[in-house]
């Protein structure tokens, strides 16, 4: 995302316990009820999140290295064990063939003959990266996944950026694909930020030069890619009959197809023990600056029956919600007061809604600012 004010608006599925932040900010809540409207149909929803392609290459038979530190030798074996499994698993082919992603092939493990520190910066990290992509034959259908030693902390302008990551996939000086992951103890699970990015470097494997799938219908500098779009929902997978096999906890990816049919779950696969059911914006995009503050509706809705379905908005800095809380049944709406004090001339508020994670209907609102 690159913009001087993006507000993302996700119902990214706090409701399940194994998937939710414990300490997302939550805002005050405020004693004025929302003011509610009945919708046609609790099926009625504003248009789901459209992923398109802007014209870039997809890697279509991936081959991906797995590349640790010294030390790090045996991690580098369960991962690449991941990575052949998820290659060639239903999950990965009913996922992503409708972008023209296929099986793919472990090429196996790079082990980089040093150690990092417990701290290191990320500029740091280049010139490993470099050396190890440098001396390896590749091709356009080479990944190498750089995957960050538990014990170090990786800081970006001397700030440390656990517990979220860092988790990115880009490009080497030659184009060639990398991730790197980390090992943050309180973000994502190792094997759905592998899950995570290894489906959008196919996907959108040259998203800074030449992008392929992503959501670009809200602002022409912003992209949301298909992990992204179904962050904090997960599959789990038990790759072999062995006893004591341990399940694979993959994240969940969007469907553009299941987003255009508009009646289904859009984040695939999906639960069959759990309608389809969120909290969606009309509109989805919003100019806003700091004069005023900015009405939007919040519909809720749902394709089977789920009952009540509980909401929340995460507090942000320069950024307050009246009402921040409340719950609605499928079919009904709540307008939203927003009052943003930091807002520059140009900048919009936006709306991304999501599927939320089953279980007790609670569909978490997460604000973040870039």
């Amino acid at each position: 995302m690159r913009s001087a004010l993006v507000v993302i608006l996700c119902g990214f599925g706090c409701s399940n316990a194994a998937t939710s932040p414990a300490d997302l900010g939550v805002g005050e809540d405020l004693l004025a009820e929302p003011d509610l409207q009945m919708a046609v149909s609790p099926t009625d929803h504003p248009p789901l999140v459209t992923v398109s392609t802007q014209g870039g290459p997809v890697i279509a038979s991936p081959e991906i290295w797995t590349v640790v530190w010294q030390g790090d030798e045996a991690l580098g074996a369960q991962v690449n064990a991941f990575h052949n499994w998820m290659l060639n698993s239903d999950y990965w082919t009913s996922s992503l063939s409708e972008y023209g992603v296929g099986v793919g092939v472990a090429k196996g493990v790079i082990v980089i003959p040093s150690t990092l520190p417990a701290t290191v910066e990320e500029t740091a990290l280049g010139q490993p990266i470099t050396q190890t992509i440098s001396s390896h034959a590749r091709n356009a259908s080479s990944v190498f996944v750089f995957v960050v030693p538990a014990a170090t902390q990786v800081t970006h302008g001397g700030v440390g950026e656990c517990p979220n990551g860092p988790n990115y996939h880009t490009e080497a000086y030659d184009g060639t694909v990398y991730e790197l992951v980390s090992q943050c103890s309180n973000g994502n699970p190792l094997i759905q930020a592998l899950s995570h990015e290894a489906a959008e470097a196919a996907t959108d494997p040259h998203s800074l030069t030449t992008p392929a799938w992503g959501a670009f219908d809200f602002l022409s500098t912003n992209e949301f890619e298909i992990a992204d779009l179904c962050y904090g929902l997960t599959a789990n997978y038990m790759p072999t009959t062995d006893a004591g096999a341990q399940n694979y906890v993959v994240t969940r990816l969007y469907s553009a197809k299941n987003a255009a049919a508009g009646m289904v779950d859009p984040c695939v696969p999906a639960p069959a023990s759990l309608p389809y059911f969120n909290v969606a914006f009309d509109p989805l995009v919003v100019p806003v600056d700091s004069s005023a503050p900015v009405m939007v509706a919040m519909k809720a809705f749902a394709f089977g029956d789920v009952g009540a379905i509980s909401w929340r908005i995460g507090a942000s800095p320069g950024i307050q919600f009246t009402p921040s809380s409340g719950s609605l049944q499928a079919g009904e709406q709540a307008m939203i007061k927003v009052d943003v004090t930091n807002a520059g001339a140009g900048d919009h508020l936006i709306f991304v809604n999501t599927k939320t994670a089953g279980g007790t209907n609670v569909t978490t609102i997460d604000v973040s600012v870039d």
